[in-house]
């Protein structure tokens, strides 16, 4: 996966599970993040590599309106934002651990 782009997932079709590890570690490290669109909260989900204790959301304006998105960091790396929304919950299972 190419780590210098910007990558919109979802723009023609629905995805329910958007995936930004694997059992290798984290994809869109160093330069690159995943922009994820038109997240549906609680049907959605984000697979994330190995341990979850190296990653964290904030609530911040990073890319689309004007609506706050959520963005997803691997360390202090950015590796992906959920565009236009903070409706996202470890507690309700959006993200799962390869």
């Amino acid at each position: 996966m190419c780590c210098e782009c910007y990558l919109k997932l979802a723009e023609n079709e629905p995805c329910h599970q958007f995936i930004l590890g694997s059992s290798q570690g984290s994809f869109y490290q160093g330069g690159g993040y995943a922009i994820i669109k038109d997240w549906q909260a609680g049907l959605d989900s984000i697979l994330l590599g190995r341990t979850s204790g190296r990653y964290s959301t904030r609530s911040q304006n990073l890319t689309g309106g004007t609506a706050l998105d959520t963005g997803i960091y691997h360390n202090s790396d950015l590796i992906g934002v959920i565009e236009d929304s903070t409706n996202v919950s470890v507690s309700r299972g959006d993200f799962a651990f390869a």
